[in-house]
């Protein structure tokens, strides 16, 4: 869960967040926790919840060259860094960061494309999310298929599985010569292209407003610390359907409540893991721009 989205939730204890990241024993006014879920929902690369924290916990100012508050940024890698600094691990985190930056961990093995229908069955209560339905899976399949021709035509081959719920997950798997903004941006400028291509279909819009009746498709989750469920992972939704790796020619006939907790392992049993060897396939982003260029 992003920074933004803690803020919007209304069942988030924000008091308990404070006494989390500012190191309080004490609960705080109604008027620090008005101030933290504004900073909280501060706009991209703003500060504001970094200055909240030093202003009102034992958080260093140096920290703000360490992290700029992004709301993209997952809260458990927040908490992590909040974590380290308010504990007094604080001369080496600049060095740190940049051994982090130039390390392996920074570039990822895929270029994820998580595609997310907000199409609604009609029996979502208000403000929820779009439950499991078969229309909106069939629509988020429609366009994984035209994701799939978009990626061939420039010489890469995808990989996908369902997300458990109403959604799918494709992959590119990818030499690690890309970090992960790089990973992002590549993302990002595919999904684009593929939304003006069908604009009445796909949209990249972050308003709920703007994206409702259409497949969102979501770059920011190419982000270091971002959490997926990963592959054969259940989900917390009646049936326990599971996240599950597939062939473009499976995906064709598939519905997530095929793939559950009780059957996912005769399932692996019959037909193996479909992405063994998906790290062996690697393929070069880089190289395929250039062409398309």
């Amino acid at each position: 869960m992003s920074l933004r989205e803690l803020a919007e939730r209304s069942d988030v204890d924000h008091a308990y967040i404070y006494r989390l990241e500012t190191g309080a024993k004490e609960a705080p006014s109604d008027e620090v926790v008005e101030k933290l879920v504004t900073a909280l929902a501060a706009p991209k690369r703003d500060s504001q919840i970094l200055r909240f924290l030093i202003e009102h916990g034992n958080i260093d100012s140096k920290l703000l060259d360490f992290v700029r508050a992004d709301p993209d940024i997952a809260f458990e890698e927040f908490h992590m860094l909040t974590t380290v600094v308010n504990r007094g691990a604080r001369p080496d985190y600049a060095t740190s960061l940049e051994s982090l930056e130039a390390s392996v961990l920074n570039y990822p093995d895929y270029v994820l494309f998580d595609i997310d229908p907000y199409i609604y069955s009609g029996k979502e209560a208000k403000g929820a999310e779009p439950e499991l339905n078969t229309v909106a899976f069939e629509k988020g399949k429609e366009v994984a298929f035209w994701l799939r021709e978009l990626l061939q035509s420039m010489s890469l081959e995808p990989i996908v599985k369902t997300s458990g719920k109403t959604g799918l997950h494709v992959f590119v798997p990818i030499r690690r010569t890309l970090d992960f903004d790089a990973a992002r941006h590549v993302s990002e400028l595919v999904g684009r292209h593929l939304m003006r291509l069908h604009p009445k279909d796909i949209t990249l819009e972050w308003s709920i407003p703007k994206r409702t009746g259409k497949i969102f498709m979501d770059y920011n989750m190419n982000v270091r610390g971002k959490t997926l469920n990963v592959a054969y992972s259940p989900r917390g939704e009646p049936g326990a359907p599971v996240s599950m790796p597939l062939t473009w020619d499976e995906l064709a006939g598939a519905h997530p409540l095929d793939f559950t907790i009780t059957n996912a392992p005769q399932r692996l049993a019959q037909t193996g893991d479909r992405w063994k060897d998906a790290l062996e396939r690697k393929q070069s982003f880089e190289r395929a721009l250039r062409r398309e260029s």
